[in-house]
């Protein structure tokens, strides 16, 4: 997948990769309340296009993004 012209083959392995996704997994899962106590995180960035910021929170080793 690196190069135009390889073929990409979906195996057991990767299907089961995919299903262990932890981040995926999370989007499912009931939002993780900010802990207003601990540093937040402001990503931000732009191009000629569109701008655009998220506010960040490590928990549980994990940043979750809280909506702007």
């Amino acid at each position: 997948m690196l190069r135009k012209g390889v073929r990409f083959v979906w195996t057991e392995s990767a299907q089961q990769s995919f299903l262990d996704i932890r981040p995926k997994s999370m989007l499912a899962s009931q939002p993780v309340p900010p802990h207003f106590n601990e540093p937040f995180i402001i990503a931000v960035d732009a191009s000629d296009v569109a701008i655009g910021a998220a506010v960040l929170q490590v928990n549980d080793d994990f940043e979750h993004q809280y909506v702007l």
